[in-house]
């Protein structure tokens, strides 16, 4: 992430451009959809921890997979708040999501 700005005036945050994640449908029922932008296929892995913090899901995409995407069933997790982590070229990113 690049911090932009002077003495005068605060930074603007640019996003981290390696990293992107997408979760869809926020919230979830009965299927969530998670994409991660791979055009560089990098080796990455993806982990969900649940609620109480407890990882329920690992999935690791090898260098060189085209792989960007995949399709879950949350319900087997249970309900509540989970956090996808993905961690690819050294960097982490955490995205929220709800499964209801």
């Amino acid at each position: 992430m690049a911090l932009l700005g002077s003495c005068n005036n605060p930074p603007e945050v640019e996003p981290d451009p390696i990293l992107t994640l997408v979760t869809y449908p926020n919230p979830a029922g009965k299927r969530i959809a998670f994409h991660v932008e791979n055009d560089e296929r990098a080796a990455f892995t993806l982990q969900i921890y649940d609620p109480k913090g407890k990882m329920v899901f690992e999935w690791q995409v090898p260098e060189g997979d085209a792989t960007q995407g995949f399709n879950l069933d949350p319900t087997e997790f249970g309900t509540g708040a989970f956090h996808a982590v993905l961690r690819k070229n050294g960097s982490v990113y955490t995205k929220k999501f709800m499964v209801i």
